[in-house]
């Protein structure tokens, strides 16, 4: 019984499989490091200039 399930398995998984060329575009990856860096550079400066108060403002 499980021989049949392990050979009905082998059968199915290469129909199964998807062909893609890249999982992701360099330029995006490239992109959303620039993003994350730029958000750091600036919560970095911020900090230097109001130092480490913390403010909540509520509408």
């Amino acid at each position: 019984m499980c021989n049949n399930a392990l050979l009905n398995r082998q059968e199915i998984s290469p129909q199964t499989e998807f062909k893609t060329d890249r999982v992701f575009k360099l330029s995006s990856a490239l992109l959303i490091a620039v993003i994350i860096a730029c958000i750091l550079l600036l919560s970095a400066w911020l900090q230097h200039i109001f130092g480490s108060t913390v403010v909540l403002v509520v509408p």
